[in-house]
């Protein structure tokens, strides 16, 4: 296998990786429907709004949602390149195996994705994040 095919298959490889963790996240971040049906199997309508629904964030805007989208993309890229940059770059860490540096740059990243989505959110509503 020559060298440029080597590099597309590895390029396709993390194509395929970034989508399926793009969409794990959106499934994740996902508001769900939890209903319970009645046990004579039949749905009973609801009298009351339900307790998480909030009329001021269903109604956001597209340009609100944008710039919480674009914050979470900033902070996260942020975050990262001092996070590699502190695994790869600085002298002092020349002498650990590289396969460990790469293990804690993966998964400092499900530390760093919520805290980069709570930072949106903070900026978004302007109040602190309240889970």
């Amino acid at each position: 296998m020559n060298t440029a095919l080597r590099i597309l298959l590895f390029a396709a490889v993390i194509a395929w990786s970034i989508f399926r963790l793009v969409r794990y996240f959106r499934y994740g971040m996902a508001k769900r429907v939890t209903a319970v049906p009645a046990s004579a199997g039949m749905l009973l309508p609801q009298t009351a709004a339900p307790v998480g629904s909030d009329s001021a964030t269903e109604s956001a805007s597209r340009s609100v949602r944008f710039i919480t989208g674009l914050t979470v993309v900033i902070v996260w890229v942020a975050a990262n390149a001092v996070l590699w940059f502190i695994l790869f770059g600085l002298p002092m860490l020349a002498n650990v195996p590289p396969i460990w540096r790469l293990f804690v740059g993966v998964f400092a990243n499900f530390y760093i994705f919520p805290f980069a989505r709570g930072m949106a959110r903070r900026q978004a509503v302007g109040k602190p994040d309240s889970g």
